[in-house]
């Protein structure tokens, strides 16, 4: 996936059959889950029988793993330029932070080794402790180009999940592409080169360049294909920006792998939206995940109801009602008691 769409050998789009094929060739195989990659990975036959080409793609999870791509790139590229700014760190701080200790003791080695030459005996010993610990680098999140990075993402109330690998939640990948916040996040690298050494302003700008455009071009594709509907005039627009996209992040991150959601973008995206005009954001995932949070709200309501049958029943009840309001006055009222 890292040749160009236009260079690759189109291979014939997946269907049912071939997936139950598949399944049944791996089956006779002797279903052996270590071999499932010979057969296309189709472990089980597949639980509904809906026409692929009738499935929409998850548009939220695109994109945001996308993000997720590029920004963890970002951060890299930042750590890279911590590492550049320990070498000139020559700051006076009582902070304690690893990016400190770090260039303190860089700085210690550098004074070492330059004294050395005069006194080589003498200054051995220390060359080889600060050695040790200059060798372990420093954490990520201690640099200030790191810190940085993560004060832009606060700055528009963005951050990272503690858990699932640090992705981010579907509201703040929408947040986080508007063009502002874009030219936010790709700038605070030269925001803070100005401030800790003008050395590495021209290393900050390059970067700062890179990433601008790719998450602008990204932005742009997101806002197209996240929409209700998509006429044919979005169609081709959205077909222009994602070969734009694609033709950058292969030019400007040559050595980093394309996933799959990438494949998803550049390959399945557009033939979706002209062969159904319909965006993700009507047929996306957004709106299942939603219902999973208001299922989950409702199974707390009633999670007293010790009859797990007759506890779904009425939250299903209660979820017809909240998404069909109409349906109350289809509810008989109570029949009176008739009193004797």
């Amino acid at each position: 996936m890292a040749v160009p769409l236009s260079l690759r050998k189109r291979y014939p789009l997946r269907s049912l059959e071939c997936i139950k094929e598949s399944h049944k060739q791996f089956m006779a195989a002797g279903g052996k889950r270590k071999k499932v990659k010979n057969y296309m990975n189709c472990v089980t036959e597949p639980i509904f029988d809906i026409p692929i080409d009738q499935v929409c793609l998850p548009g939220l999870h695109i994109t945001q793993g996308i993000f997720v791509k590029i920004f963890d790139l970002l951060e890299d590229a930042c750590h890279q330029l911590d590492l550049q700014l320990a070498y000139t760190y020559t700051e006076e701080s009582s902070s304690s932070s690893s990016f400190t200790k770090y260039a303190e003791e860089l700085h210690k080695l550098q004074v070492a080794k330059a004294k050395l030459a005069e006194a080589q005996d003498a200054m051995q010993e220390e060359i080889a402790n600060t050695t040790k610990v200059t060798n372990k680098e420093f954490a990520a999140h201690d640099g200030p180009f790191v810190q940085g990075l993560d004060n832009a993402l606060q700055s528009f109330g963005v951050h990272r999940q503690q858990y699932f690998g640090g992705t981010f939640v579907g509201n703040h990948i929408h947040k986080a592409l508007q063009p502002s916040n874009v030219e936010c996040l790709s700038s605070c690298m030269v925001e803070v080169a100005k401030a800790k050494c003008p050395a590495l302003v021209a290393s900050a700008t390059r970067e700062q360049t890179r990433f601008r455009r790719s998450l602008s071009l990204l932005g742009q594709c997101h806002q197209i294909y996240d929409q209700n509907y998509i006429d044919e005039s979005q169609c081709n627009e959205l077909e222009t920006l994602i070969a734009h996209f694609m033709e950058d992040f292969r030019s400007s991150f040559p050595d980093s792998s394309i996933p799959v959601k990438m494949h998803m973008l550049e390959e399945h995206t557009v033939p979706w939206a002209r062969k159904t005009h319909v965006g993700f954001g009507l047929l996306g995932e957004q709106g299942a995940e939603s219902i999973h949070a208001r299922f989950n709200s409702l199974q707390r309501t009633y999670h007293s109801v010790p009859d797990k049958v007759q506890q779904l029943v009425l939250m299903v009840k209660e979820h017809l009602l909240s998404v069909a309001p109409q349906n109350v006055a289809a509810i008989p009222p109570p029949t009176k008691r008739i009193k004797q």
